[in-house]
């Protein structure tokens, strides 16, 4: 399955950046674990100051089936 990544336009905190790079390598080796993956991003997600740009992340890497 292709990983694709969301560009919200500037640079993402290095917490969230580090658990969307988890989430992709655990996508690309189909490990059994995507729902822990998906759940630390959506935890890094606080890190955001913009609560639509949470909101959208959230929506892009946490709400879809890998």
């Amino acid at each position: 399955m292709k990983f694709e990544r969301l560009d919200l336009g500037y640079e993402l905190p290095r917490q969230l950046e580090q658990a969307i790079n988890e989430l992709e390598e655990g996508v690309l080796n189909n490990v059994l674990y995507i729902d822990c993956l998906q759940d630390e991003v959506r935890s890094c997600s606080r890190f955001l100051e913009d609560d639509d740009d949470m909101n959208r992340v959230i929506d892009f890497y946490c709400r879809r089936r890998y």
